[in-house]
């Protein structure tokens, strides 16, 4: 699950607002989500037209070379990092508290099954046993 991913991982997940690419990015790399790319410092030296094809734009790419070499992407990370894994948390108590309600919805929709039987097979046998009497 990508929530639980996110949650407890040290990458940030990202969206660059122009190519609207997603990407996981730590303070060292920036890697796709469904492809097996990573760009990492080292690459920003080379040709940044060979890392575009990436799904980044050529201005988005070298924003994130920028970022890489000169360490603004670490605040960044870090802040992105705490509000995901709150957000995390929170999804996971929501959906804790919504399985809880409905596993009570179901006991309950059994108790009134169960209820409903009982009354129903207690009505039939005192109307069998009225029955009999008058005859």
């Amino acid at each position: 699950m990508v929530f639980a991913e996110v949650s407890t991982s040290q990458s940030a997940l990202l969206q660059m607002k122009k190519s609207k690419t997603w990407f996981l990015a730590d303070t060292k790399i920036v890697k796709g989500l469904t492809d097996d790319w990573v760009i990492e410092k080292t690459q920003c030296s080379a040709d940044i037209k060979n890392i575009r094809a990436k799904g980044f734009t050529e201005s988005e790419t070298m924003t994130i070379c920028e970022a890489l070499k000169d360490d603004t992407l670490k605040q960044l990370v870090s802040d992105t990092v705490k509000t995901q894994r709150l957000f995390g948390i929170l999804f996971g108590v929501g959906v804790l508290i919504w399985m809880i309600v409905i596993v009570f919805q179901m006991a309950s929709a059994k108790a009134a099954i169960d209820i409903n039987r009982a009354v129903t097979n207690t009505d039939s046998l005192s109307s069998e046993s009225t029955g009999s009497v008058s005859q």
